[in-house]
């Protein structure tokens, strides 16, 4: 009788989600509603993994494994007779309405992936029923309202996965889940205040994202000293207050990103005892002050993002950057940057993106960037008293994909970079080509052929200049790296999206709250 229930059970569940569709069917029907046994009703992947339906030693369902594979329709309220399920993967497809009450007698059930998909409701009080449950994923969907009361009773639950929905309450529910491990809450609603969290409650986090939210008060010190944390996400919220001392802060941290807050007050010395971070953004902040040199021991730095700190006292590139030779994205935009650009920079040999725009830099720019060969993106726009020529040994970049000098005092000849045989997929070039003068007399600026953008000042062009002038903000920061092993795989201007794949001006930067 049970076989004859779970083989009932798939069944119906194949075709409430459209898998006999003959116009948009599931991608893989993984053998369903063959004669075999419900327990074949699946395919190998490689020589450990496997999709469809995984059965034990008795020919009972324990998994069900059917990820981005087209599901449509809303989930079935019989899966609750698959009493010895475990394991139940349904993310990255199209399914709909609320999740159904009856889930809640999947009582031997330790993971469940629901995101990705276009459920909403509420989310279910019953789910705090499931008590074997670790791993948790029900991001990227629409559920509203608060994260019940009912889910305190999930101790064993290592991984949340809540992110981009439309969540504003119950935050204090995830003080009562001491191992937790993961925790993915940004792009909802929270508005509360961090510090009103007792973080020390949850000392096994590694992973957390709290960004995209409306979360108020300073970074309290009991988060940001998780003592093995490593990821810690909390961009784009209503945070105030100063950096806290981060001497005490765990050793293992490898990713820290704070931008788009109201952060104010000097960097605490500190901040150079992060030995293991890989990426830290503090962009789009109000910091003070100078950075502080003991920032030159962040030598496994690989991204680093202080753009938009307009109130940093004024100064010259920081001289600690020259040692951190494992960057491969440098922002010092808008941060109040005075005098030469330094030939030490051609230290930095791992660079790919290089962004130095609207500063008060001067005099020419230095061939030494020449050496730069993996440099991609090398933005020195809106330096207006920035001149000179453009070095031949910069025009030779073999890899250079985005070059900007607009609104600088740079003149001459590019036609050297249009032309060179090794070309990449993409050539973004940004230059005062034509001004004119009170007589309204022409004078060509810079020749160039190829130049995407012309910021020229000719009458028959001023009422496009907002356009042609690039006068969009560059937010290079905007990527969900940390979910791809700290990799950047996309950059992004304000209005203007930039890949390996595609370029388009319609695109907008987003930041991917994990499961």
């Amino acid at each position: 009788k049970g076989k004859f229930i779970e083989r009932y059970v798939i069944a119906l569940l194949w075709f409430a989600s459209h898998g006999n569709d003959d116009e948009n069917e599931w991608r893989n029907d993984f053998d369903f509603m063959s004669n075999s046994s419900v327990c074949n009703w699946g395919t190998n992947i490689g020589t450990i993994s496997r999709s469809g339906i995984i059965c034990d030693d008795n020919d009972r369902i324990t998994e069900i494994r059917l990820v981005s594979n087209n599901l449509r329709g809303p989930l079935i309220t019989e899966l609750g007779l698959l009493r010895n399920l475990e394991h139940m993967t349904l993310d990255h497809n199209s399914l709909t309405g609320s999740i159904p009450e009856q889930l809640a007698e999947l009582t031997a059930l330790s993971y469940l992936a629901l995101h990705n998909n276009q459920l909403s409701g509420k989310l279910r009080t019953s789910i705090g029923a499931l008590t074997n449950l670790a791993f948790l994923g029900l991001g990227d969907n629409e559920f509203s309202g608060a994260i019940p009361e009912e889910w305190k009773a999930l101790k064993d639950l290592t991984t949340l996965g809540l992110g981009n929905n439309l969540l504003d309450e119950g935050l204090e529910t995830l003080e009562s889940l001491p191992k937790l491990q993961r925790l993915f809450i940004g792009g909802n609603r929270f508005d509360d205040n961090l510090e009103n969290l007792a973080w020390d409650k949850m000392p096994e986090l590694k992973e957390v994202d709290l960004s995209n939210n409306e979360l108020v008060g300073s970074i309290p010190k009991s988060l940001i000293q998780l003592p093995i944390l490593q990821v810690l996400s909390i961009g784009h919220n209503k945070l105030t207050g100063i950096l806290p001392d981060l001497s005490s802060s765990s050793s293992t941290l490898r990713y820290l990103a704070l931008s788009g807050n109201s952060l104010n007050g000097s960097i605490h010395e500190s901040i150079g005892d992060l030995a293991q971070l890989l990426y830290l953004d503090l962009s789009n902040n109000k910091f003070t002050g100078t950075l502080p040199h003991r920032m030159k021991k962040l030598t496994q730095l690989k991204y680093l993002f202080l753009s938009h700190n307009n109130n940093f006292k004024a100064g010259g590139i920081f001289s600690f950057v020259k040692h951190l030779t494992s960057l491969r994205d440098l922002s010092l935009a808008s941060t109040n940057r005075v005098g030469l650009i330094p030939e030490k920079i051609n230290r930095l040999t791992n660079l790919v993106m290089f962004d130095l725009s609207s500063n008060g830099l001067s005099n020419t720019i230095p061939s030494s960037l020449g050496n730069l060969k993996k440099l991609k993106y090398l933005l020195l726009n809106r330096n207006h008293d920035l001149g000179g020529t453009v070095p031949k040994e910069i025009q030779n970049l073999p890899q250079l994909e985005v070059f900007m000098v607009d609104q600088t005092s740079v003149t001459g000849n590019l036609t050297s970079i249009c032309n060179r045989d090794s070309k990449p997929k993409y050539r973004i070039i940004g230059a005062n080509c034509r001004i004119a003068d009170e007589g309204n007399n022409i004078e060509t600026r810079m020749e160039c052929g190829c130049c995407i953008v012309c910021c020229d000042t000719v009458d028959t062009l001023v009422q496009q200049n907002d356009k042609v002038c690039n006068n969009d903000a560059f937010f290079g920061q905007e990527d969900p790296f940390w979910e791809n092993s700290y990799q950047r795989h996309v950059y992004n201007f304000e209005g203007q999206k930039l890949s390996d794949v595609f370029f388009n001006f319609s695109g907008a930067p987003g930041f991917g709250g994990g499961i």
